[in-house]
């Protein structure tokens, strides 16, 4: 199955938080479950901890489930929150 993914990050160096990550993470589901026919999955938040601050970062892995909705939907959904790097992968979810 096609699946589209994309990690949102909330770096310390820059001023982000774990919470900050949560309150991204809490917008982007909120838009993309206002789509029809797209399943989204998180991964647990990972926090990374560098010499200068912590990072906080969210793997997130979406499929289509119909054809209600294409693939430039579902990517400006996500940028209307916080824009990212896409990348599809081969997984079964």
């Amino acid at each position: 199955m096609r699946t589209l993914t994309f990690e949102q990050i909330s770096d310390g160096r820059f001023g982000g938080t774990e919470n900050k990550l949560n309150e991204i993470t809490n917008n982007v589901l909120v838009k993309l479950n206002a789509l029809t026919g797209v399943k989204v999955i998180t991964e647990e938040v990972r926090k990374l901890d560098f010499p200068d601050a912590p990072s906080w970062r969210q793997r997130f892995y979406v499929t289509k489930t119909g054809r209600n909705v294409t693939w430039n939907e579902i990517y400006a959904a996500v940028n209307s929150v916080k824009a990212v790097p896409f990348d599809f992968k081969s997984v079964k979810l």
